[in-house]
């Protein structure tokens, strides 16, 4: 499922409810379809991420991207409704500590300077719809190595972010350097998993005959 987008505003903050995948193979068709929705004047950005059942480190950069059009005096961007598997990814990429991130539309339109009114204690307590995330493709860890480069980028823009711009030849050796570092973390992963699975066939035999044994067979 490629991303969809929808627009509203509420109380002068523009809110873009997504839904689905960003990932390598769509992540800039995302951007553009973003930076097609804001206007000239619109300085404060919501993302609504409920919809959101994959984001990749390209996803990130397309955030990031956004992230730097709203950065300045009297501007604000914040993401909201993040499923936890989606919040997992925003946590571990460090994310979270350069941009705001809230439980709802209506207490990120609060946050972000709007005029929201709270939301009542009862649709606090209200458990929110999820959803399961997305199964992983048996072949992700094999095509991992499609997205080291955008890991890479990725943690240089973050950078980036709250310190000055790179030149062109300290970005080009840290995209290197990386790239070298994150590969040897995937060959370890890959044989992890290769030993977990063997693991898990070697405990199912185990226990089947161990079942097999207490009904004398």
């Amino acid at each position: 499922m490629a991303m969809e987008v929808s627009w509203n505003r509420d109380s002068g903050v523009l809110i873009a409810t997504l839904a689905g995948r960003i990932d390598s193979a769509n992540s800039m068709d995302c951007h553009e379809a973003l930076k097609s929705g804001i206007g000239p004047d619109d300085e404060s950005l919501l993302l609504d991420m409920g919809g959101i059942t994959f984001l990749s480190s390209a996803g990130l950069r397309v955030l990031l991207m956004l992230a730097r059009k709203f950065t300045g005096p009297a501007k604000a961007f914040a993401l909201c409704a993040l499923e936890d598997h989606i919040n997992e990814v925003i946590t571990v990429s460090g994310f979270s500590q350069i941009i705001q991130v809230h439980g709802s539309q209506a207490e990120a339109v609060s946050a972000m300077g709007g005029t929201a009114a709270p939301a009542t204690e009862e649709a606090e307590d209200a458990p929110r719809p999820t959803s399961p995330p997305a199964l992983r493709d048996p072949l992700d860890m094999a095509v991992i190595g499609d997205n080291i480069t955008d890991v890479a980028n990725y943690a240089i823009e973050k950078y980036e972010f709250v310190n000055p711009q790179l030149a062109e030849n300290v970005r080009s050796e840290a995209v290197s350097a990386i790239s070298g570092l994150l590969w040897t973390e995937v060959e370890r992963a890959i044989e992890l998993r290769k030993q977990t699975r063997a693991r898990l066939f070697q405990a199912a035999e185990a226990k089947l005959e161990e079942v097999v044994a207490q009904h004398g067979g």
